[in-house]
């Protein structure tokens, strides 16, 4: 059976250690008294290794992102594929390239913000472009561990006693049925899209022997009316990560600022005098010798 100290693959004469390797009743009587509490499950785990996120968490919206992002694809081919729109201006088809390739982005924004705050993964920082610095983004971990600092503060100061704190930086998980209804017009359109397509084959007599060629008939208003589907989906996604991300760095600066302000709030008889004498502002001094 594997074992976690197995895992240390430990090969040793302990005899060697003399004296060293016994410890003092007194440290056996608290490893006795105070050990971790560790399930079951958890030493399995630990003996047998390959410690993963992903055999714990799940991305609860990966499977209609994954469809989203596959559909979205197929439009940009079948876009690409087609040499002449009949009806729609090329003001049209320009806009619907660049409606395409912004939702493929924000998509691929949205999987990975989604797998972090899911725990799946984990997030990474990245610097600003001038090194000045570091943009941080959340992650379940990070999400958890800053929402029950928040919750603890804001139940103070506001009253909050729900778990905003705490899902606020993961709204972009709950949102599974927008996304389902809006790859359901997306697929509609795409289908609406083919089924104004017509193909030509010339023939002629050169490498390949004939050329395919594909058409559309589709109006300017039926292609205006399909982009503005997907505009209406990258805004979507756009503001519920970019919430996602706000909430969690405001919610950094506002832990970060509580932390100042409580070390302001107690003072030494040595910083009581400093603040009172020297160095503090007239609103300072105030607000300390009022003690509210």
């Amino acid at each position: 059976m594997p074992s976690v100290f197995g895992r240390l693959t430990y090969n040793f004469d302990d005899t060697k250690y003399g004296d060293a390797f016994y410890l003092t009743t007194e440290t056996k009587n608290y490893l006795n008294t105070s050990p971790l509490e560790i399930k079951t499950w958890q030493k399995n785990d630990l003996a047998n290794g390959n410690i993963q996120n992903t055999n714990y968490f799940k991305n609860p919206v990966i499977n209609v992102t994954n469809t989203i992002i596959s559909t979205v694809n197929t439009f940009n081919v079948v876009f690409a594929n087609v040499v002449s729109f009949d009806s729609a201006p090329t003001l049209n088809l320009v806009f619907a390239y660049q409606t395409i390739g912004t939702l493929e982005l924000e998509l691929a924004k949205y999987k990975t913000h989604t797998s972090n705050v899911a725990g799946v993964n984990d997030s990474t920082q990245t610097v600003t472009g001038d090194g000045a610095s570091i943009i941080d983004y959340p992650d379940y971990k990070k999400s958890v561990g800053l929402g029950q600092q928040l919750l603890q503060l804001v139940n103070v100061t506001d009253g909050v006693q729900n778990a905003s704190p705490l899902l606020g930086s993961m709204t972009s998980l709950f949102i599974g049925d927008e996304l389902a209804s809006n790859l359901t017009i997306i697929t509609s359109d795409l289908q609406a899209l083919n089924a104004t397509i017509r193909q030509v084959v010339v023939v002629g007599g050169g490498d390949p022997p004939s050329n395919t060629f594909y058409y559309s008939n589709i109006t300017a208003a039926n292609a205006n009316t399909i982009m503005s589907h997907f505009a209406t989906a990258n805004t979507m996604l756009r503001v519920r990560r970019e919430h996602d991300w706000d909430f969690y760095r405001n919610g950094v600066s506002i832990v970060n600022d509580y932390f100042k302000v409580d070390s302001l709030g107690r003072l030494g008889n040595t910083q009581s005098y400093l603040v009172n004498n020297l160095i503090g502002t007239d609103r300072y001094i105030s607000n300390t010798l009022a003690n509210t």
